[in-house]
Parts: structure tokens; sequence; C-alpha cells
């Protein structure tokens, strides 16, 4: 696999050993996009999966309750406001979570939890 010249590939990953997700801006932008790479058939150009001229995406993670999903947060509605949004890895379809009212700066997965489960420790509750 090869970078195109002059973007800046970040955290290539992906649940199905097929698909390569990463990353990446335009000659250093700093717009990032999520681009899927078919590792099956390598010559075949990178996918960007986030093709909105002007949006960013502020990372993704891999969503380990439902295998072959990822989330992101993505601006493509609002400069200012990034909302969460669920891609489907295999076929690339982005379906928004929620709208972000413009006063969240992050969001949770369901499994997140701020603190381990377990026994309440003295002091806390």
């Amino acid at each position: 696999m090869t970078w195109t010249c002059g973007r800046t590939p970040r955290r290539p990953r992906t649940h199905d050993p097929r698909w390569l997700l990463h990353e990446q801006d335009d000659d250093g932008d700093e717009k990032f996009h999520v681009f899927r790479v078919d590792l099956e058939t390598p010559d075949a150009e990178a996918v960007d999966v986030t093709p909105f001229p002007g949006a960013t995406i502020a990372g993704f993670e891999l969503v380990t309750t439902r295998p072959g999903m990822a989330l992101l947060h993505l601006n493509q509605r609002n400069p200012v406001d990034f909302d969460p949004h669920e891609l489907d890895i295999t076929t690339g379809e982005l379906m928004m979570l929620a709208q972000n009212p413009g006063q969240v700066g992050g969001w949770l997965q369901p499994q997140q939890r701020p603190h381990p489960p377990g026994p309440a420790r003295p002091g806390h509750r």
C-alpha cells in the first residue's frame, strides 16, 4: 500500500482483515477524512468514506459491540459541531446517530464508562 503524495495518514485499523481504515488529510490542511482500503484488491484506490468538501472528522473508533462498524465524529452539517456517525466499514454507508445541539464536546459508545464496573470503592458510589 502506498500513500497519496502530499497527504498525511494517521491511525490505520479495522475489525476485518480485508479492510484497512485510516485518517488522512489533504496536503497538511488538517481536514481529516476516513479512507478505506481493500487489502484483497491491493491495486484499488483507497475510498474516501467521508467525501464531504470542507468537512473533517474528529477521530474514529471501532464499535466493539458491533463488529464491522466504526463510530466517527464529523462536522459535515456544521463546521463548528461534530455529530456522531456510524460507518458500515464494508459498504461505506454513514448514518448520523445524533445531531449535536451545539454544546457537546464528545460522545461515548454505550459500553464505555468513565470508570470500570465493579464493587464500589470506599468513599465512592
